[in-house]
């Protein structure tokens, strides 16, 4: 078969595996373009092509809640593509949903650009990391950075705010809700933001429910209640917003 043609007939195959949900046959085809890099028979052409397609199929298998496969699917999208942020992004996260935060923590400082969008959004997961495992001074330090590189960051607000709660600084929290509220700019946007919160806090409770860990019990009860103060204060905002109107 001609190099070029081989090439091609790999991509697509890994591409169609992915879809029939075949991971099997999709890791063996992977395997064979690898090759055929590793041995100079063609260029890394369709590699960030394959990349994410395998991140499509991690983001499957992880709501199926396959996080180990998922965890090796976006190993194996670095290794094919180490420039892709979005793939470092993933990986991370799925560290952090097993419970394996240091390893999360460790890889976002490792592979953080040194600015852009996705320094911004390094920090802002390493600061949620740390604040799940309540180390919220340095869980602050990460927002603020994420905040110094984008200062309309409205989830970095949020997550400020909700650090600054729980370290009893309530008028520095206030304030982080405040610049939540100026980048958010109307009532409406504040509505879904308070949708999406809800839709967190149950979550957690979800969470609390199942679980029986006790330190991670403790945590969870600690993101609900912070949680839960601010959509107190995003009523009250909505309230007083209203009644301006």
């Amino acid at each position: 078969m001609n190099v070029k043609i081989e090439a091609i007939f790999t991509k697509n195959s890994i591409i169609a595996a992915g879809r029939e949900k075949d991971y099997s046959k999709m890791f063996c085809f992977i395997h064979r373009y690898q090759n055929l890099i590793s041995k100079k028979k063609i260029e890394r052409n369709y590699t960030t092509t394959i990349a994410n397609h395998l991140l499509n199929a991690a983001r499957t298998v992880e709501n199926e809640g396959n996080l180990k496969l998922a965890e090796r699917m976006c190993r194996k999208a670095i290794l094919l593509d180490p420039s892709s942020n979005v793939a470092v992004t993933n990986l991370g996260l799925m560290l952090f949903k097993q419970d394996r935060y240091e390893e999360a923590l460790q890889l976002f400082k490792k592979k953080m650009p040194e600015n852009g969008f996705y320094y911004s959004t390094s920090n802002k997961n390493m600061g949620t990391i740390l604040y799940f495992i309540e180390r919220y001074e340095e869980a602050l330090e990460k927002f603020d950075n994420a905040l110094r590189a984008d200062a309309t960051y409205q989830v970095a607000y949020i997550n400020k705010s909700m650090t600054l709660f729980h370290l009893q600084r309530h008028t520095e929290a206030q304030e982080a809700f405040d610049k939540y509220i100026e980048t958010a700019g109307d009532v409406l946007s504040v509505d879904q933001a308070m949708s999406n919160f809800e839709g967190e806090v149950q979550g957690y409770e979800k969470l609390l429910e199942s679980e029986t860990d006790q330190i991670k019990r403790k945590r969870f009860e600690k993101v609900i209640e912070g949680g839960k103060g601010l959509l107190k204060k995003f009523e009250n905002y909505k309230t007083t917003m209203l009644k301006i109107k």
